[in-house]
């Protein structure tokens, strides 16, 4: 076409003007495709930066360990192939007898971003305390030795604390046994705020009483101040609630991101013993004792206590065990009746609550019968 173009039009000068519209025209287009790939690689660039400050956030997920050979490489691997790669794993064999310690140093060894601690066996909250003191992640989280993570939990517990000022992030979980392993949640996402009061009032309501199914800010573990190591039983309680207490605000996500594996060895599943009952009492009471005087957290706190002691004297009736705690929890729930009662746990105590206290102070005999015919 430029040749036929060139031939038509032999007039003087005509060359020379043609050859300058020519020069314009390609200038134009140069300039034009240079401004296109500078908005084409700008988006690229900021996709790339935005991603690479997502990921430069390390989470140090701490895992305690012991002699659970059987569910650990199930655990490990679903923290080794997460979406979000900027992980630490830290596994503490807590004095494990079985195959665990040989798997946790295999691991160390095939994957830089896991490390191992071998400490000799003083219990889950010696384990993770040793953990989390240990991390080096701007967020720490927990995951049980025989439990294991969805794919994109720690990714999506990441990006709802940075979604706006939050400490403390959390996802609920799903029961798993070996002829139920469980299934990804893909239902509709409900998320729900919560300040430090909050936390505490919606504890249970929210499944927000484990440590494993949330991701902390690193600061929070500053200022702890409470001595759990020697519990057995709740010990996780007391280190998520006093955790709950130093952070301002908290995002939940209804989506089940977490597996909680439920099998007969587990401390959760073993039959009711004294030492049970104990760890557990002292946890709820160390804990009303650390909530803030006169605080709405502090109220909530006594009622869940209640409930915790009521709960228990069931377990006693209805297993036929323990019952030389039952005075005890007994003298509790009385003691604790205007926390119970009071306008701000209406919520939590209702007619049917009201009457089994009133039942249980006056006539505990005829409350254990009517426990045992439920």
């Amino acid at each position: 076409s430029l040749i036929i173009l060139l031939r038509s039009r032999q007039k003087k000068g005509f060359l020379p003007h043609f050859l300058l519209i020519l020069f314009s025209e390609c200038t134009t287009v140069f300039l034009k495709t240079i401004r296109s790939s500078l908005q084409t690689n700008g988006l690229i660039f900021w996709i790339i930066f935005s991603a690479s400050s997502f990921m430069s956030d390390l989470i140090s997920i701490v895992v305690p360990v012991y002699n659970c050979e059987k569910y650990l490489n199930k655990c490990v691997q679903s923290l080794l192939t997460q979406t979000y790669q900027n992980i630490e794993v830290i596994l503490v064999d807590d004095g494990s007898t079985d195959s665990s310690p040989e798997m946790c140093d295999s691991y160390a060894a095939s994957d830089g971003r896991v490390k191992v601690m071998h400490i000799r066996n003083d219990g889950v909250a010696v384990a993770r305390k040793k953990g989390y003191s240990a991390a080096n992640g701007d967020y720490i989280a927990f995951l049980d030795g025989d439990d294991w993570a969805e794919s994109d939990m720690y990714e999506h517990l990441l990006s709802l604390l940075k979604s706006g000022d939050y400490q403390i992030s959390a996802c609920d979980y799903q029961l798993a046994y070996d002829d139920a392993p469980g299934s990804r949640d893909d239902s509709d996402e409900k998320l729900t705020t919560l300040d430090t009061d909050g936390m505490i009032k919606n504890i249970y309501s929210l499944q927000l009483w484990p440590l494993w199914n949330k991701l902390f800010s690193k600061h929070l573990f500053n200022n702890l101040t409470l001595d759990n190591t020697g519990l057995i039983v709740s010990e996780d309680l007391v280190l998520n609630c006093e955790l709950m207490l130093g952070a301002e605000n908290m995002i939940v996500s209804s989506l089940k991101k977490h597996y909680y594996y439920r099998h007969k060895g587990s401390v959760m599943a073993s039959s009711l013993t004294p030492e049970f009952i104990n760890d557990s009492f002292a946890a709820y009471k160390m804990l009303c004792e650390r909530m803030p005087s006169g605080t709405a957290a502090q109220t909530y706190f006594y009622a869940h206590r209640v409930k915790n002691d009521f709960a228990l004297i069931y377990k006693i009736i209805r297993e036929n065990a323990c019952d030389e705690c039952f005075d005890m929890l007994r003298d509790d729930i009385l003691m604790l009746k205007k926390y119970a009662f009071s306008e701000q746990n209406a919520f939590q105590f209702k007619t049917k609550n009201k009457i089994a206290y009133y039942i249980l102070r006056f006539f505990p005999h005829l409350y254990r019968l009517l426990v045992k015919l439920k």
